[in-house]
């Protein structure tokens, strides 16, 4: 697989998209403790659906859901422009950037603002950094990477 570095067109989905579509599991930190990811992207009617939820794992390996949402990101025409709902009844506006292998979402909600970054890597995993602003700067909350689902 080879990756290659080219901005998203106005003319139409960019490669990363068509790269993320699927079912993904992934494991990783969320708040400095081990936790699973669940994450689906699909293609529907010139947009990118992403499923997502994200579980801590405790002690015992027992994992308890801690968010579950929904994003679109308008894609064909390619929009630098999305929307996620999530269980905490938080809606976040979402401005997108796009290359062949990397995603990066710069997202703001009424509360709290933050960026996350998909990278596809070279081994067909994917690599997502979560990241809240805090005190004028971006702090890391949650690391995982993902594996596709068969």
């Amino acid at each position: 697989l080879t990756l290659l570095t080219s901005p998203v067109s106005a003319q139409g989905a960019a490669p990363v998209f068509a790269l993320l579509e699927g079912e993904w599991a992934g494991e990783g930190t969320l708040f400095g403790g081990p936790a699973r990811f669940d994450m689906r992207w699909a293609a529907a009617h010139g947009t990118s659906v992403l499923t997502f939820a994200n579980h801590r794992v405790d002690s015992t390996g027992k994992a308890t859901r801690v968010l579950g949402a929904v994003a679109l990101y308008r894609t064909n025409p390619a929009t630098p422009r999305a929307t996620w709902e999530d269980t905490r009844g938080v809606q976040v506006r979402i401005e997108w950037t796009a290359e062949d292998s990397t995603l990066v979402s710069t997202w703001t909600a009424a509360t709290e603002s933050g960026r996350t970054r998909y990278q596809v890597r070279a081994d067909g995993t994917v690599e997502v950094v979560d990241e809240v602003m805090r005190g004028g700067t971006l702090a890391e909350f949650g690391r995982a990477v993902y594996r596709r689902v068969r």
